[in-house]
């Protein structure tokens, strides 16, 4: 009797055992879907034709989702529109091993920044702000669905992994790929919307493994259409040896989000571009974002890498990001997330994009990489950003800090180097609620125009060069304090409008104290370092609406302190026009996105765009032409000089020249000219 159970018992797990890996009984060689007619699979169905006709549904029962795959591979579904969330398949015949797979539904909910549905913690969260618009759900389909119970075979669609069956909580040795159908038809614009790995809880380890996706996603800020996704807290995925390839709109490679934590090693992301609809406009309506804005001065579709949420971590250790534009390492939505990337290698391949960009109060260190990017090396409205060495000392602080669980053969393998940008444009550019940066170790940053650009925002920049840091500005332009050029917006649209160049006096802002400086304004300490360029700050200042609404002060002061440093160039107060190419443009539309950010200085007095200056600790400034200050402080060993063969003159409030600028505190209208 009891050989006979157990004889049933193994009839049972060989016939059910297919159906758990995405295999099915054949029901029929083949289906046609007749135009005008809705079709719905109920259970998982393998087929070796399929013909859908022109305006035909196939779906799934309520509570379920479906999925094509041909010969392995995920295809065939577009949006029904393209603002919407919702897919159909697209009419055609499709030939092969094919699978109708039918899953549970996830449909992940839009949270926004605070936590609530439908944009609730967002900024701008009524109609036509940044969360206006978004949908409650967005419907996902995944070919793996982890969670702390392991995988969930339900919501997995099984047909679209290939090679070693995934089991348990180590996953490797597989292979994941989605062809979108209308890729290449840009007036057909479409994508698969579909994720390769989806985590929403649990510990894996995940191995050896290759996802390529061509196709759209649908959305970045939700992660719909990603390849690798991890979600909530106490999730974490260890990715090793991982090869990603996309290329779509919104076809990003890995999100970490909502408290979870991803660790990359040993591995390779590469993600390109899409074909938007001819005629989309760029929005920050981030229901419909599906590029990088023009007002940044970049093109591209698709962020390599993203972290979203609060308290989210994401780690990139001795890996290769690729992307073709917008950006390659992003954060956003969210609260105080930590990036880390380690000896890794950021290349902007379309030669249009930033290597990083720090957002929502983000804590992004940088040790031992190399950043080769088109635009800009690092953006940044908030948050802090350090730019070091990957030394033992560090990496082990980190290990222990975000858990990455690195074994002492690990850490002890991980050479030690210096971090490398290389900006085709400019360095950093700091905008919204400003932020920090610290520059430490053997450091390169190189840029072909201005390095640090502040658009009148509050800066804490700390550089330490005493073990080699280098700063090399292209265009002579170390940093340059300016206006926000952001342009006004569309009220009902949330698209941008024209960019026009404020003209006439600067009024003065006479609550502003140009003569001190203060936490809020644009702060840099420069330490054990010899520097040669410029420093601008042509603020024009007075009230300015808020991108968290209501009217603030734009009023900034410029506050250098160079201790045991060495400076040759101008350090002023200035008027500044935006000039691209040597062309002047008072008025920046869409067509003239690169004309952003760049700006041509004439010193000046100051209005409401004070320059405070202080040498400490045996530092000079070596000055090389007219500069404007509002307070110069020159402490027992510093000087201030001309070049060799050249003398200075300075007044303060339209006094006596002063020919000998001797240690003190000097404060007042003061202008240095070379003669």
């Amino acid at each position: 009797m009891k050989r006979k159970l157990l004889l049933g018992f193994q009839i049972f797990i060989f016939l059910v055992t297919p159906l758990l890996f995405g295999a099915t009984a054949k029901a029929a060689d083949e289906w046609i879907i007749p135009a005008n007619t809705t079709k719905t699979v109920s259970s998982t169905t393998q087929l070796s034709n399929l013909t859908i006709q022109d305006n035909a549904t196939l779906t799934a029962p309520d509570g379920y989702r479906l999925t094509l795959t041909v010969n392995g591979v995920e295809t065939g579904q577009v949006l029904k529109t393209w603002e919407g969330v919702d897919y159909k398949f697209a009419p055609g015949t499709y030939k092969g091993d094919i699978v109708l797979t039918v899953t549970k539904a996830n449909d992940v909910v839009w949270t926004g920044a605070g936590g609530g549905p439908s944009g609730g913690g967002m900024p701008g969260g009524g109609p036509g702000g940044f969360g206006a618009g978004m949908p409650d759900s967005y419907p996902f389909r995944q070919a793996l669905y982890l969670d702390k119970g392991g995988i969930d075979w339900g919501k997995s669609v099984l047909a679209a992994v290939k090679g070693k069956k995934p089991t348990g909580f180590d996953i490797s040795n597989i292979e994941i790929k989605s062809v979108g159908t209308f890729y290449k038809d840009p007036t057909s614009p479409g994508g698969t919307g579909f994720n390769g790995i989806y985590a929403a809880g649990g510990e894996y380890n995940i191995k050896n493994i290759k996802i390529d996706f061509v196709g759209d996603g649908r959305s970045d800020f939700v992660a719909a259409g990603t390849a690798i996704v991890a979600a909530g807290k106490g999730t974490k995925l260890v990715l090793d040896n991982v090869t990603i390839n996309t290329r779509g709109v919104v076809r990003s490679g890995v999100i970490a989000k909502e408290q979870s934590n991803v660790i990359v090693k040993n591995s390779k992301i590469d993600v390109k571009n899409g074909v938007l609809p001819p005629d989309f406009e760029s929005t920050m309506n981030i229901s419909q974002m599906r590029s990088t804005l023009w007002i940044s001065g970049m093109t591209g579709t698709t962020r390599a890498t993203s972290i979203l949420g609060a308290g989210t971590r994401a780690t990139y250790l001795n890996s290769s990001i690729s992307f073709e534009g917008w950006g390659g390492l992003s954060t956003d939505i969210g609260n105080a997330s930590k990036l880390t990337v380690i000896n890794s290698k950021i290349y902007n391949i379309g030669n249009s994009g930033y290597g990083q960009y720090n957002n929502s109060s983000a804590i992004t260190r940088i040790l031992g990489c190399e950043f080769n990017v088109g635009t800009l090396g690092s953006g940044m409205d908030s948050g802090s950003l350090s730019l070091g060495d990957s030394t033992r000392e560090a990496v082990k602080l980190l290990n222990e800090e975000l858990g990455l669980d690195l074994t002492a053969k690990e850490l002890e393998s991980i050479p030690v180097k210096h971090t490398i940008i290389n900006s085709g444009y400019q360095g950093m550019v700091w905008h919204g609620n400003g932020g920090n940066l610290t520059i430490t170790g053997g450091t390169i940053f190189n840029t072909k125009a201005t390095l640090f650009v502040n658009k009148g925002v509050h800066t804490d920049i700390q550089i330490d060069g005493s073990q080699g840091a280098q700063l090399n500005a292209g265009n002579g332009i170390i940093m340059q304090v300016m206006d926000d050029d952001e342009p006004p917006r569309d009220s009902k649209t949330n698209n941008f409008l024209n960019y026009e160049e404020p003209t006439g006096p600067v009024k003065k802002e006479e609550s502003h104290d140009i003569y001190s400086g203060k936490e809020t304004d644009s702060l840099a300490k420069f330490s054990n370092i010899k520097l040669k360029g410029d420093f601008y700050n042509a603020a024009r200042g007075g009230p300015k609406n808020s991108i968290m609404g209501g009217i603030i002060s734009g009023s900034k002061n410029l506050v250098l302190t160079f201790n045991n440093a060495s400076i040759t160039g101008v350090i002023t107060a200035s008027d500044a026009l935006h000039f691209y190419n040597g062309k002047y443009y008072p008025k920046i539309g869409k067509a003239d996105f690169k004309a952003f950010s760049g700006v041509v200085n004439t010193p000046s007095p100051a209005v409401n765009n004070g320059v405070i200056l202080t040498l400490t600790k045996g530092s000079n400034w070596t000055v090389t032409g007219t500069s404007y200050l509002t307070k110069l402080v020159v402490e027992q060993g510093a000087s201030v000089a001309a070049p060799p063969g050249r003398t200075l003159t300075m007044k303060v409030d339209n006094d006596n020249p002063v020919t000998n600028i001797s240690a003190g505190t000097y404060t007042g209208n003061i202008v240095i000219t070379v003669n």
